[in-house]
Parts: C-alpha cells; sequence; structure tokens
C-alpha cells in the first residue's frame, strides 16, 4: 500500500504540472470559440411577427400608433399614447405585455411610451422594410441592443 502512494503521489504531481503548464489548454480553447461564433451569429429579422405585435398594440385600449421590432428572441415595441390615456400608462403597457405574450412564450419583450423610441423603432422598422440601403444586421441588432437598454427592460 505504501509503495502504491509513493507511486501515484509524483505521478499526479507531474500530470497536474504538465496540465497547468500546456499552453493554449482546454480552458482557453472553448473560451475562444465562443466568442467566435459570437460575432459570426446570424441575426434572424422577422418582420411577419413585428406585424402581428403591431396590430396586436395597436388593438390595446388607448393606443393611437404602435411601431414594433423583432430581431432574434427581442420584440422590441414602441406605443404613442396621447390625451388623459397617458394617466394609465403603466396599465397600458401590461395590457400590451399581456397580450405579446399570449402570442409567444420564447420572446423578450421590451415596450416603450417614449417619443423619440417611438421614433427610432419606426425608424428602424422602415429599414427592415426596405433592405436596399439598409445597415448590415449586425449593427441593425447593436442599435436596437441600445435603444432597448434605455427601455430599461
Amino acid at each position: 500500500m505504501r509503495m502504491l502512494i509513493k507511486l501515484i503521489y509524483p505521478l499526479v504531481l507531474l500530470m497536474f504540472i504538465a496540465g497547468c503548464a500546456m499552453p493554449g489548454g482546454p480552458a482557453k480553447k472553448p473560451q475562444s470559440e465562443q466568442q467566435g461564433s459570437q460575432t459570426q451569429q446570424e441575426v434572424q429579422l422577422n418582420p411577419i411577427l413585428a406585424e402581428r405585435v403591431k396590430a396586436i398594440a395597436q388593438g390595446v385600449k388607448g393606443v393611437d400608433a404602435s411601431t414594433a421590432v423583432v430581431v432574434d428572441k427581442d420584440i422590441s415595441i414602441g406605443l404613442k399614447v396621447s390625451g388623459f390615456d397617458r394617466l394609465r400608462l403603466r396599465s397600458i403597457k401590461e395590457d400590451v405585455h399581456k397580450k405579446v405574450r399570449e402570442l409567444t412564450e420564447e420572446h423578450k419583450i421590451h415596450i416603450s411610451t417614449e417619443k423619440k423610441i417611438f421614433k427610432q423603432l419606426q425608424e428602424m422598422e422602415q429599414e427592415m422594410l426596405a433592405p436596399q440601403g439598409r445597415q448590415s444586421l449586425q449593427e441593425m441588432k447593436k442599435r436596437l441592443d441600445e435603444i432597448n437598454k434605455k427601455m430599461h427592460g
């Protein structure tokens, strides 16, 4: 038994040292592959779902106009609410969120009633519908992510 421990201990120590000293070991490889796949990942636009979401939002009482953009698993909705309906923005947003959630469970939903964000989403929606002269899909995704951050959710 004692002889076995004397043989195993140096062998384990040698394996540990050799594993730590290997340049580009297995811990580094998956990380670089993961980063590469994230940058090369294809961005998915879904104008059909965006139109359905837009129609659902438009049907909620108090919403004057709506715009929607669907990129990957994010649904970004801009609402135009005016007059006394602005006093119940929270309930309008909740109604829109609930109805859109019934349509799709797998997407993350972002809703805003700010005029500036509504205008930015409307411009992105127009870019999606007119493919000539639009930005690359990666740039559009980056812009939408920035808009979604401003929406706080």
